[in-house]
């Protein structure tokens, strides 16, 4: 019963362990694409002369906002689908 244990111990430090290193990868990846969307956002104003603003809800929430002719605010995917539409 004691190896159980033992076993049972060690397993859960060795997953523990991955889910640690696993949730750290990601944690860095996002923050690196958010720099890199950040960029592609501040490049998309500079190519279309359109004032855009990259706004970031939290570390895992981020979007690039274009503002239209008419003064509104949209995501810069709907833009492209509204341009790609006429």
């Amino acid at each position: 019963m004691d190896d159980l244990k033992a076993f049972g111990t060690v397993m859960l430090v060795i997953v523990g362990g991955l889910a640690v290193i696993v949730f750290g990868i990601m944690y860095v990846a996002t923050w690196i694409d958010a720099g890199y969307q950040d960029r592609q956002c501040s490049r998309f104003g500079e190519v279309t002369n359109r004032e855009v603003q990259f706004r970031q809800f939290s570390h895992w929430s981020y979007d690039c906002y274009v503002r239209t002719s008419d003064g509104k605010w949209l995501l810069k995917d709907q833009m492209r689908d509204m341009v790609d539409g006429e």
